[in-house]
């Protein structure tokens, strides 16, 4: 499966904020975050001057990875962040990006919408729920 982020490949060292892993914090200390291509969230990525300068100069990274996958997805366990395989996941996002066009055709009114992620498309749901992490000892799968 295809995923962008920012930055390089190599795993970054994340620490443990107080109370534990949660939210948008890693779930491990070595990995990386990313998203399903094409839909990243801006917001997560270009939180402070560095990362902005660094999207100016190196832009975002595609790349494609087949392992295991820290994700937010999981609608049967009320937790952060859930473990999956990349069949699995891909059956998360297809369940959630569905439930998301639902929602936008339903609850936003917009009945046209055909992409609940793009906005030139009827799209009003942010894409921070997809952001996935990849532990460092997965990311030898990335090519």
């Amino acid at each position: 499966m295809k995923f962008i982020r920012l930055g390089g490949l190599s795993p970054v060292k994340y620490k443990n904020k107080e109370g534990g892993f949660q939210g948008h914090t890693a779930p491990s200390r070595h990995g990386i975050f990313a998203f399903p291509f094409p839909y990243i969230e801006e917001f997560l990525c270009l939180w402070n001057e560095k990362h902005i300068q660094e999207k100016k100069i190196k832009g975002y990274r595609t790349f494609e990875y087949q392992g295991e996958v820290w994700h937010h997805l999981n609608i049967d366990v009320n937790e952060e962040w859930t473990k999956s395989s990349m069949e699995e996941y891909k059956e998360f996002l297809r369940i959630v990006a569905h439930n998301d066009l639902k929602f936008t055709h339903e609850t936003m009114g917009n009945s046209q919408a055909i992409n609940p992620y793009k906005r030139g498309l009827g799209g009003c749901i942010s894409k921070d729920h997809l952001e996935v992490f990849i532990d460092k000892a997965d990311l030898g799968k990335v090519r």
